[in-house]
């Protein structure tokens, strides 16, 4: 609402007109910031589109700008192109230059983490457009956010460069290929540790649940990795979230699909009780139908060992239950 009642009172042209190269770098700085904030509002967002703003924040992002202003830009940048999921914002900021321009900013040496986040931060949104995240990767972008996964960099760059690992690997073999050639398997695995807040643990499982579709290599090294397999059974415990269940269970569903030693390392890992528990009538559709493809692996292989395996842990009256009350036609054929 507030926002709103800025934009009536025609304040965001003089706004955008203070980011002007010759304004005091304090004036760009703050002028940026509270674009940021009135870009939140999706529909203040087009109005600051319309009023020239792009153009004006990328040139701020240059080797000219004071570090403090390169922030106050790209956190602008990054929000602009969020507001209300507009995929069209993505496509005009990429017009303007704006990801050469962060590319650079990520390479420039003495660059600060603040500064860093905020072009991350930037980069992750917009890879959330399948086209803008194709000139992400063409920029030389992959290798440079991969390398923010490490341990080294703050929460916030680990959880901007798993966001666009997780973006930029969604429907797109090649750079799944670029993901997974610059080393990013071992580090987003690292990223499913118990120690990492859900924000980060998230968009890491979703990264490999893209990465290992139809990829049988990756789905190896993945479940190669020390501790990999473990982490993923983890979050299936009662302590995650939904969505992070889910994300466990796409990765887990695609080390299972035609890999047999894949399913032998998932039980041993102590995966049946939580697949089985997720069957019941407290998990999603969605859930346990993911939780059923998995068990499924499992039950074909080893001449029936874990199919006795997943009954003694309960899953027939659950079974049971979806066959008779299962909320999807999936859940009634797989049960």
């Amino acid at each position: 609402m507030i926002a709103a009642v800025i934009t009536d009172h025609g304040a965001i042209l003089p706004l955008v007109q203070l980011l002007a190269i010759g304004s005091l770098a304090g004036v760009q700085q703050n002028a940026a910031s509270a674009l940021r904030r009135l870009a939140l509002d999706g529909a203040t967002a087009v109005v600051i589109i319309a009023a020239s703003a792009i153009a004006a924040l990328v040139q701020l992002l240059g080797s000219a700008s004071p570090t403090h202003v390169q922030q106050a830009a790209a956190a602008a940048l990054a929000c602009i192109v969020a507001a209300g999921g507009n995929a069209e914002n993505a496509s005009i900021i990429a017009a303007a230059s704006a990801i050469p321009a962060l590319v650079e900013l990520l390479l420039a040496p003495g660059s600060t983490s603040e500064v860093r986040e905020a072009e991350a931060g930037a980069l992750a949104n917009l890879a959330d457009d399948a086209d803008v995240a194709v000139t992400i990767a063409a920029a030389g972008a992959i290798p440079v956010l991969v390398g923010l996964l490490g341990s080294d960099s703050t929460a916030k760059e680990q959880e901007y460069a798993a966001t666009a690992m997780m973006q930029l690997a969604w429907k797109n073999v090649e750079n799944g290929a670029i993901i997974t050639e610059a080393g990013a398997i071992p580090l987003l695995v690292q990223l499913l540790g118990s120690h990492f807040a859900d924000v980060v643990q998230w968009p890491a499982a979703q990264a490999l649940t893209h990465l290992t579709f139809k990829s049988l290599p990756n789905a190896d090294t993945i479940a190669s990795t020390g501790g990999a397999v473990p982490q993923l059974v983890r979050l299936l415990g009662l302590s995650s979230s939904a969505a992070m269940q889910e994300a466990a269970l796409g990765v887990l569903m695609h080390l299972t699909y035609n890999i047999p030693q894949n399913v032998v390392t998932i039980a041993a890992a102590g995966a049946i009780p939580p697949l089985v528990r997720l069957l019941g009538r407290n998990s999603s559709a969605e859930l346990q139908v993911a939780a059923l493809e998995v068990l499924m692996d499992l039950s074909r292989r080893r001449n029936g060992y874990f199919a006795i395996t997943i009954a003694a842990a309960g899953a027939i009256p659950l079974l049971v239950q979806l066959l008779l009350h299962g909320s999807s036609e999936k859940n009634r054929q797989s049960a």
